[in-house]
């Protein structure tokens, strides 16, 4: 009987229609795998799938990060075909060719009035995903490849540079944080300064339902006092979301050794009393 049951909740499953995320993670797959015209519908299509669930749920960090994915595709596919026509037509290697802003001013124009609005979408909506998730690597390394692509559209050669020189340093957050993490050492909270702490929200359902207790975390600090990494220790599971949003925006004041900033790994615990 009971696998009568099973087999009828898996058809009905089964039967039920994709939802929204499925769809979109879908069509943007597919858009890697084409190119030309269908791959300009995928995008299309995946774009809008996205953009509704993130008006659902401002929160939802995957489809921002998916957003701001999609944005960096157009203008890559773009830019990286005129260059190289470009270069074609005049004789030139793309490849060992020194890189700079788009040097035909005409088509730089053209290609800033298609694209600008797409790539700051793209930043904002990257923007977002690293404020929902501050330690998605994927979202620094698209916001360095972003920026990097805006950097040819500039007007001239040190406009140019600090484009891509920012695109260089979020390209190396990752492999930078990733370092700190590594080289961190653990060090009591009460040898630590806070010189911003953000409290959390009490969660609605949670205060409705008598939840309380207390949320910890373990976290890395970098050298600039900010945390770059956040491990759930323990605590309620209706307390830890708000907790964990409320932890990523504290900043402390850097610890020192030999009079030099050092990462470091400590543990916090947010209390949540029905009595607040």
């Amino acid at each position: 009987m009971r696998l009568l049951i099973l087999l009828s909740a898996s058809l009905a499953l089964a039967a039920q229609p994709p939802t929204d995320e499925a769809r979109a993670a879908q069509a943007l797959k597919q858009s890697f795998e084409l190119s030309g015209r269908a791959r300009i519908q995928k995008l299309d299509e995946a774009q809008r799938l996205y953009e509704r669930i993130a008006a659902a749920n401002p929160e939802n960090a995957e489809a921002h990060y998916s957003l701001g994915m999609i944005a960096w595709s157009r203008v890559h596919t773009a830019l990286d075909g005129v260059e190289r026509q470009i270069y074609a037509d005049k004789g030139v290697n793309f490849l060992s060719h020194a890189m700079g802003p788009v040097r035909d001013t005409n088509l730089r124009l053209n290609l800033l009035t298609l694209y600008s609005r797409v790539i700051e979408d793209g930043l904002r909506n990257l923007e977002r995903a690293l404020e929902l998730r501050p330690d998605d690597y994927d979202a620094m390394i698209r916001m360095g490849m972003l920026i990097k692509e805006r950097a040819l559209l500039r007007d001239n050669p040190g406009d140019y540079e600090t484009d891509d020189r920012l695109g260089d340093a979020w390209l190396a957050k990752p492999r930078q944080r990733k370092a700190q993490i590594a080289q961190a050492i653990n060090v009591r909270l009460e040898k630590v300064r806070v010189v911003k702490r953000v409290e959390p929200v009490y969660p609605p359902a949670a205060r409705a339902a008598r939840i309380q207790g207390v949320a910890e975390f373990e976290v890395v600090i970098d050298t600039a006092g900010r945390v770059i990494d956040l491990t759930v220790v323990g605590g309620p599971s209706e307390l830890i979301p708000a907790a964990k949003e409320a932890v990523w925006q504290w900043v402390f004041t850097p610890t020192l050794l030999n009079s030099e900033p050092i990462p470091i790994r400590t543990r916090i615990g947010i209390r949540f009393s029905l009595t607040q």
